[in-house]
This record gives structure tokens, C-alpha cells and sequence, in this order.
């Protein structure tokens, strides 16, 4: 009896469906008698906003925790950026069913040799020798961290809850540490984290270094910062291999910049899952949720254009992960290794004219006329000799000798949008070209004479590419020394700034000290200047008194002078003299 497999199929927006009927043909060409695979096609992200108002339907949900893996594409697009955001965006509908389905660890494999190494040959920023022998593989906490965190959002504030519980760390490490150990030797497990300042990443590095000693004490364990294994892996990327373990935002940042190792992110694959093949601790079935690395980039969607690697690879995760199907994961990945290595390439990887002769036309029983001509990546290597020739395509104009030059014309007054159109209708003028020589060549096809001009002038390009990045290299560093000059700077300043704060806090603290005395000073003298007051009047001052001094006889006259005080007259002897 044949064992059927319940596969969820969502294109989703922009190169979506595209490569998606790439991948579906390559899954359909391992049907057997024993083995048949059920498609159901659903919407998710911003054609389930224009269909049903929300990226993700009830339905949709439910329909993914009844299959037995998810094939996912891309979703997104310039149309929704400012209708929807957050989880109400055509990106909600991918972290809904992440989250429905508790795929808590997406897998991303890097490597230099996968899925082919002339690609990485040709395309990657690194010198050979800096990316030779890199293996690793990023594993993502999927369903927490600041992406599903509470949200503030208002005018001048707003805030992202980047929490995880105790459980959540645990057993995200101990996927890790089992991926660690499928290896021979057991690959070093590397946890990424920023335990220097954030309070989450303290737990996250307690509970690593608690379930690591106590479950998997024979897996190598490293804590590593993520800033410092950014800087890591753009230097030295060879020391990072194994199992890096990392957050939900770290790891969506890492696992981007590993694609720099390859030199694209068209071509790698990823996989969220809930467990392992033969995990015997999981309480529920096995999901798997499987999407490639690159988005829906809507300027070539519809064009046929795109490439489909990555989601084809990502046919072979779903064989190795959720199927259980290794030897057929291993000949998807061994037929994308040749013809990569052939030298077929999607415009993203090479020249349009490389492309003559491997478009395969449509069928007229394909219902969607958006797939047409869509890049065969079979397992077989597509053959150009006998492919018959191809008519110009109608929407396509025909070039005019000299119009490219033309429009070049104040090419220094055009804004960047401009330019960009600009070198689309330049480009497209190519493509026409390109089409007609074939359409009049004897055998439909381009050979090596025809398109060796050009070859000439992209060579140019990547030269001049090359030269103008060392030079802006030189500027950078320049001004990365000026900054840094600056910064010290400004630290000696901050420092003096203190200085003189601190020596004017502590001076006013002096002062007022100072004043705080002579006030009681004042206030003391005043006091004993009434107190000597009072001590005349009750001394000197009597109706009618007369009083012996130590000299003769003092009298006093009841009458006051000018100044509000006593006249003293002496009487005796002597002569009269006057007191105030």
C-alpha cells in the first residue's frame, strides 16, 4: 500500500509561486507506487490580506498542524508596508504559524562547499583561503525573544519585550546539542549571547551552561558574544564552526550574515522545527517548517527570473527532517551541485545571455501564465543544443542602435531612482539583443562569439567594482581612525567637564558653609547687642532715678536726643561731659 505524505504547499507573495513550482516539480519527480505526496495550496501573508483581511486564516493554521511538513516561500511586498505592520503584516502571517506550530528552532546550514563550491567561488566577498573548510549550522530560538514580546508602540516612545522563560532556553539547547552530536566528533556547541548588558542573556547563558553540564557534559561549550562573533565571522569564519546557538533576534542576524560566506542568500535553505527525527520527548508530532533565506523581492516577481535553488533545497530538508527520506535529500542536493557546477545560472548569479537555450516554455495546461519559462532545475542538466529558437517576446522592445548612449546623457543629474530605471531599460535593451541574435543564429543559441563583448564588459565592471570597494575600504578605515580620534577626544572633554564640576560642587559646598557661619556670626551679634540694649535701659534708665558711678554722681535727663538715645550727665566735681 502507498504511503501518502500531506504536504502544505504556500507560495505567498512576490517570487513565491515562482519558485515554489520549481520545488513542486522537483518533489513530484520522487513519486513512486509506494510513496505519493498530497499538495494543498493555501494563501498566507499579503494575498491572504487582499483575500480574507488577515495573513493568516484559521484554515491556513489548522491545515498546517494537520500535514506532515509546510513548504513556505516568501511573503511581503511594497503594497502592504504601510497598511499593515507587526503581526498584522504579511511577515504576521509566517510568525503566527511559527508559533502555532511551535517550530522553536529554525536550522540554517552554511557552508562553503554547499550547495556548491564554484558558487561560493564566484560570488563570495571572501578570498578562498578565508572561507575554505568553513562548516556550520545556525540554530534560531524561533518562537520567542523581542519578536513575540509585548509591544509598545507611540509618537515618541516605543518598546520591545525581549523576555524568555527558564524551558524555553532549555530546549532550544538541547536540539542544539543533539545536532552537535550527529557529527563524529561531536561538533563544539557555540552560544551566542550579550550577557555583558542584557538581563536576558544572563539567563540565557546560566541556563546553557546548567542543561550543557548536566545532559551533554561530552559537547564542547563555548558562550561567545554576538557582537564580537559578527566581527568573528567576517574574519575568521573557520573558528566558528559546529553549532552556533543563538536568540531569536541574534540569530536572525547571524544567520543573515552567514549567507556572506556563500556570497547570496538565494541558494541556502532553512528549516523550523519542533524536534528531531526519533526525538522520544516530544508530546506532539513532529512538525517542520521549511522556507528559504530570501525574501520576496518584488522587483523581479512575475519575471521568471528568480531563483530557485533555495527552495528547491529546501525539498531536501523536508526529506531529511520530516520525511526520513536521507537518500533522497542527498540527490536533490547532489543534482543542484551539478548543475550549479555546469555554469547554469539565474540572472542573480550570472549573465542573462548564460540563460538561452535553458528556459523551458510552459506547458499550455499550466493554469498560471505568471510561472512561464520558469528555470528548469531538474535533476538532470538542462542541454542547449537542441533546444529550438526562441522568439522575441512581444512586451520586450527592440533595441535601437546608439539609444543606450543616448539616455545616458546628464546621467549625474538623475536622482538614484532614475538611474535605477534607467539601467532596467538599458538592461532590457540587452535582453532584446541578445534574443534576436539567437532567434537569427542557425541553431536558436548563443556561442561564445556572440556573447564575448560582453563578457569583456562585465569583466570591466567587476574590475572597476573592485577598485572603487578598495578604495572606499581605505575611506572607512580612514574614518573609522577620525572617529575613534574623536571619541577619545570628546572622553577627555567629558573627563574635564567632570573635573570642573565636581571642583565647583565642592567650592560651592565651601561657600555655602562659609555664609552658613558668618550668618550665625551675625545672628550672635545681634542678639548680644539686644541683650546689651536691654541691660542699659533696666540699668541706667529710671523716672527720676539718680545713680552713684564709681567716679561721682550720674544724672540722668528723661529727655532724648536726635538719635533716639540717652544723654549721660556727669555731676560732681568734675567737669560735664556728654555720652551717646
Amino acid at each position: 500500500m502507498a504511503k501518502t505524505f500531506n504536504i502544505l504547499v504556500l507560495p505567498g507573495d512576490g517570487i513565491g509561486p515562482e519558485v515554489m513550482a520549481e520545488a513542486v516539480k522537483v518533489l513530484k519527480a520522487f513519486e513512486t507506487p509506494q510513496r505519493k505526496f498530497e499538495l494543498r495550496q493555501e494563501l498566507i501573508g499579503g494575498c491572504s490580506i487582499d483575500a480574507h483581511g488577515k495573513p493568516l486564516t484559521d484554515e491556513v493554521n489548522q491545515a498546517a498542524l494537520d500535514s506532515d511538513a509546510v513548504l513556505f516561500a516568501a511573503v511581503g511586498g511594497p503594497k502592504w508596508d504601510n497598511q499593515r505592520c507587526g503581526l498584522d503584516g504579511p511577515e504576521g502571517g509566517l510568525l503566527q504559524l511559527r508559533k502555532a506550530m511551535d517550530v522553536y528552532a529554525n536550522l540554517r546550514p552554511c557552508s562553503s562547499t554547499s550547495p556548491s563550491a564554484s558558487i561560493a567561488k564566484e560570488f563570495s566577498p571572501f578570498k578562498h583561503n578565508v572561507i575554505e573548510g568553513v562548516d556550520f549550522v545556525v540554530v534560531r530560538e524561533n518562537c520567542g525573544g523581542a519578536y513575540f514580546g509585548r509591544k509598545i508602540e507611540e509618537e515618541t516612545y516605543a518598546m520591545d519585550e525581549w523576555g524568555y522563560y527558564e524551558a524555553e532556553i532549555q530546549r532550544i539547547t538541547r536540539l542544539s546539542a543533539e545536532v552537535a552530536l550527529r557529527h563524529d566528533p561531536p561538533w563544539p556547541l557555540i552560544s551566542l549571547d550579550k550577557a555583558n548588558v542584557l538581563a536576558s542573556s544572563r539567563l540565557w547563558r546560566r541556563v546553557v551552561d546548567k542543561t550543557m553540564a548536566a545532559e551533554y557534559p561530552q559537547v564542547k561549550l563555548v558562550h561567545q558574544l554576538a557582537d564580537s562573533a559578527s566581527l568573528i565571522l567576517a574574519t575568521n569564519p573557520r573558528s566558528l564552526n559546529g553549532v552556533i546557538l543563538a536568540d531569536n533576534t541574534f540569530g536572525d542576524m547571524i544567520s543573515d550574515q552567514a549567507g556572506s560566506i556563500v556570497g547570496t542568500l538565494g541558494v541556502l535553505p532553512s528549516a523550523s522545527l519542533n524536534g528531531l527525527p526519533g526525538d522520544k520527548t516530544l508530546k506532539t508530532r513532529p512538525y517542520g517548517l521549511y522556507e528559504p533565506t530570501h525574501g520576496s523581492a518584488p522587483t523581479i516577481a512575475g519575471q521568471n527570473i528568480a531563483n530557485p535553488v533555495a527552495m528547491i533545497l529546501c525539498v531536501a530538508l523536508m526529506f531529511r527532517y520530516s520525511l526520513s527520506m536521507e537518500d533522497e535529500a542527498r540527490r536533490v542536493e547532489d543534482a543542484v551541485r551539478k548543475v550549479l557546477d555546469s555554469g547554469l545560472r539565474t540572472p542573480d548569479l550570472g549573465d542573462p545571455p548564460k540563460l538561452t537555450g535553458s528556459i523551458a516554455s510552459q506547458s499550455p495546461q499550466d493554469e498560471h501564465p505568471t510561472r512561464n519559462r520558469a528555470l528548469s532545475m531538474s535533476t538532470q542538466k538542462p542541454t542547449t543544443s537542441s533546444t529550438p529558437a526562441m522568439a522575441p517576446d512581444d512586451s520586450i522592445q527592440q533595441p535601437r542602435p546608439g539609444s543606450c548612449a543616448l539616455r545616458l546623457e546628464n546621467l549625474e543629474q538623475k536622482t538614484s531612482t532614475k538611474k535605477r530605471e534607467l539601467m532596467v531599460s538599458i538592461a532590457a535593451d540587452i535582453c532584446a539583443t541578445f534574443i534576436s541574435i539567437a532567434k537569427y543564429s542557425e541553431d536558436g543559441t548563443l556561442q561564445a562569439q556572440h556573447t564575448g563583448v560582453i563578457d569583456n564588459v562585465i569583466q570591466t565592471i567587476r574590475d572597476t567594482d573592485v577598485k572603487q570597494r578598495h578604495l572606499l575600504d581605505r575611506q572607512v578605515h580612514r574614518l573609522r581612525k577620525e572617529r575613534n580620534w574623536i571619541r577619545k577626544k570628546y572622553s577627555r572633554l567629558v573627563g574635564q567637564a567632570d573635573a570642573l564640576s565636581r571642583a565647583y560642587q565642592t567650592k560651592m559646598r565651601k561657600l555655602r558653609t562659609s555664609l552658613r557661619v558668618a550668618q550665625a556670626d551675625v545672628a550672635r551679634l545681634q542678639n548680644e547687642q539686644e541683650m546689651l540694649r536691654a541691660c542699659l535701659r533696666k540699668n541706667v534708665i529710671g523716672e527720676g532715678a539718680s545713680n552713684e558711678g564709681l567716679d561721682g554722681e550720674f544724672e540722668v535727663d528723661e529727655g532724648e536726643d536726635a538719635d533716639g538715645e540717652f544723654e549721660i550727665v556727669e555731676v560732681g566735681d568734675g567737669a560735664e561731659e556728654g555720652h551717646h
